[in-house]
């Protein structure tokens, strides 16, 4: 009698997928391939695992040849192609997060430079630069002196970037009252407007655009402006970022529509006690002031190779030319500097001019070409709007770091001598008295308004 399955008894068998099948086989595979040369190596005699051993060898040396072969071919092909660079992991997590840009018709660099109403001159730059997709505003940015400003006396121009400025800036006001009253500091605000307002309203607060702006009323000596057009949103973050320094061509273009002489200081410069009259008078015989860096280093030392073919120089053009200091350099309206400072707006414009694909350098205190070998070899720090000035002054043969660097305004001891009479005390009672008098008279005024429309 035979037995027959229940139903119930039967279950289905499913057949494996082809992957699983392929996985499988490939286990198999590798797993007969290993028992296989297991056997080999203990059964073999010397000079078959000799043979092996150097199949093996010649093998690897044969990919590590093919290897290098495609990383020379790919260096050499991005770098003649500076404009292509490969997307790394951080840019490809980039791409990923970043919301996407709705289109819009943006106007390029020269509409920016239209609005900011400077000039540049592309003529004097042998390879044509490269224009950014960038959306202004339709106000033009100019700028509104105050009455007290000599326009036919040289001027003074800096810039603030943090809230930590503003205090410093006090000092700095107080540095051209004492020295150099004759000329006018235009300080421009770079401070992300939710850091410019005090929130608390108290009067002992130093770190506001407000008491720079108080300060300025009260000496006669200065004014504070903002940047809208540098605070828009779609205009490249790299202008207004203080280690690159592209800031400095526009507002140096934009004094020297307005002043026949500008000095650029940067954030916290005095004055030195000797004041500014051997600075305007070299000014004034050379067109430009500039001062040698303190290392006596090149420009090739602290210049980016590609930068270089930007103004026409090969790697070699720069190695004897004297490197200038990047916080201090002074400029007199003429024509030839005028076409100069064009020709540096042109680069700072530009984002691979003044920041080429392959530089990261944004700070590197303390470097120097004292122990390298040559000394004019590339450093690995780019020193961004100084190199483009450096390549700017040398393409129109201007004099080069002809100043003496004992006249360096940001020299530790000039600095020290000019911050000896300072008195912090004294000038925040002063702005203190100010405010609380300004405050007094705008409660008084309320009261008579409040009294005339009630009668």
């Amino acid at each position: 009698m035979t037995h027959r399955r229940k139903e119930s008894d039967v279950t289905e068998c499913n057949p494996p997928s082809r992957l699983k099948v392929f996985v499988t086989s490939v286990q198999l595979h590798l797993r007969l391939t290993h028992v296989k040369f297991q056997q080999f190596w203990y059964f073999a005699d010397r000079p078959a695992k000799m043979s092996v051993a150097k199949r093996f060898l010649r093998t690897k040396q044969i990919l590590i040849l093919i290897t290098s072969l495609l990383f020379i071919v790919g260096t050499i092909w991005f770098g003649s192609h500076p404009d292509v660079t490969p997307v790394t992991l951080r840019q490809r997590k980039m791409i990923f997060v970043l919301p996407t840009v709705p289109t819009k018709p943006f106007a390029d660099r020269s509409s920016l430079i239209a609005r900011l109403g400077l000039n540049e001159d592309f003529s004097v730059v042998n390879r044509t630069l490269q224009e950014d997709s960038i959306q202004t505003k339709d106000v033009a940015w100019e700028l509104d002196l105050p009455w007290y400003a000599d326009t036919d006396a040289p001027a003074i121009a800096t810039a603030l970037f943090k809230r930590e400025d503003y205090e410093t800036s006090i000092k700095q006001i107080w540095s051209v009252q004492q020295y150099a009253n004759k000329s006018h500091l235009a300080i421009f605000d770079l401070v992300p407007a939710a850091e410019r307002k005090d929130k608390s309203h108290r009067l002992d607060n130093l770190y506001t655009n407000d008491t720079v702006e108080l300060f300025c009323n009260m000496t006669k000596v200065c004014s504070i402006y903002n940047a809208p057009l540098l605070e828009d949103s779609l205009v490249p973050k790299y202008i207004h970022h203080k280690e690159y320094g592209a800031y400095k061509a526009i507002f140096v273009q934009k004094m020297l529509k307005h002043f026949p002489m500008v000095l650029w200081l940067d954030t916290g410069g005095l004055v030195p006690v000797a004041g500014l009259e051997g600075i305007w008078n070299r000014t004034d015989k050379d067109s430009i002031t500039t001062w040698e860096l303190s290392s006596h280093c090149t420009v090739s030392a602290f210049t980016f190779p590609k930068m270089m073919p930007y103004f026409g120089f090969s790697a070699n053009d720069l190695n004897f030319v004297t490197m200038i200091e990047s916080g201090s350099y002074a400029f007199k309206k003429t024509p030839r500097v005028l076409q100069l400072v064009s020709m540096w707006l042109n680069c700072s414009l530009t984002e691979n001019c003044i920041k080429p694909i392959g530089v990261d350098s944004p700070d590197c205190p303390g470097v120097t070409c004292i122990h390298s070998h040559p000394k004019t070899a590339y450093l690995r720090c780019h020193k961004y709007e100084t190199s483009a000035l450096s390549s700017c002054i040398t393409k129109l043969n201007f004099p080069h770091a002809g100043a003496p660097y004992i006249d360096y305004p940001l020299d530790a001891s000039v600095q020290e001598e000019s911050d000896a009479g300072y008195n912090t005390s004294l000038i925040k009672s002063n702005i203190l008295f100010e405010k609380s008098r300004l405050r007094r008279l705008s409660k008084h005024r309320a009261v008579h308004w409040l009294s005339d429309f009630e009668q």
